[in-house]
């Protein structure tokens, strides 16, 4: 081999050697294509027949209004007859001739605190005996309430009067000290004549 087929195998060989190195980088690096999601099988549902809910016996139209007529719904004002004259009541079966006869007139108000199942007139008398026993708790605190304003109105004066009577033998006692000390004339008859006027205040105000 001389010194030209050597010196172009090497070239071949500097340029073929790089270019298989990418190429096979190429073909390692290629992209793999996805497999296919397979969606798994649906569940098998057993259908199971839903029962039907019992139905309840209904009585034919004829006989419900028969049992309507003859027992009216509780609770309500009631207008019959009885004795030959109209009557309001809230016991048809009680006080009608013919209960089924009974037309109501007005339902019972449950928010008005009207029991059904007492007479109107048992209940006026709770309900006036409740109100009496308010008004006379009323009444007794507005006597607790009158009490002690009283109470606190007379120690108030009590502390005034108190206050009073050592004001006065306060003074007194200045008016004596201070004619014990040297005054003339004029002076003298004048705290004389305030001491005379304190211990007359002090025993009509009976300290």
């Amino acid at each position: 081999m001389n010194k030209k087929d050597g010196r172009f195998a090497a070239i071949f060989l500097a340029i073929a050697v790089p270019v298989g190195f990418w190429l096979g980088m190429e073909y390692l690096n290629r992209p793999v294509a996805p497999v296919a999601d397979v969606a798994p099988p649906a569940p098998l549902v057993q259908q199971v027949p839903s029962a039907d809910p019992p139905q309840q016996e209904e009585l034919p139209a004829p006989q419900q209004s028969a049992v309507l007529a003859a027992e009216p719904a509780p609770g309500g004002l009631y207008k019959c007859q009885h004795n030959g004259h109209t009557a309001y009541t809230d016991k048809p079966g009680q006080q009608c001739d013919n209960a089924g006869q009974a037309t109501r007139m007005a339902p019972a108000v449950t928010s008005a605190g009207i029991a059904p199942d007492k007479p109107y007139q048992q209940q006026l008398a709770e309900l006036e005996q409740a109100q009496a026993q308010a008004q006379a708790q009323a009444r007794e605190r507005a006597l607790a309430v009158s009490d002690q304003g009283n109470e606190a109105r007379r120690n108030a004066e009590r502390a005034a009067h108190d206050q009073l009577c050592r004001n006065l033998a306060d003074e007194i006692r200045w008016l004596d000290s201070a004619l014990r000390q040297p005054h003339d004339a004029h002076m003298g008859d004048f705290w004389t004549e305030k001491r005379r006027n304190a211990t007359d205040r002090r025993y009509s105000e009976h300290c």
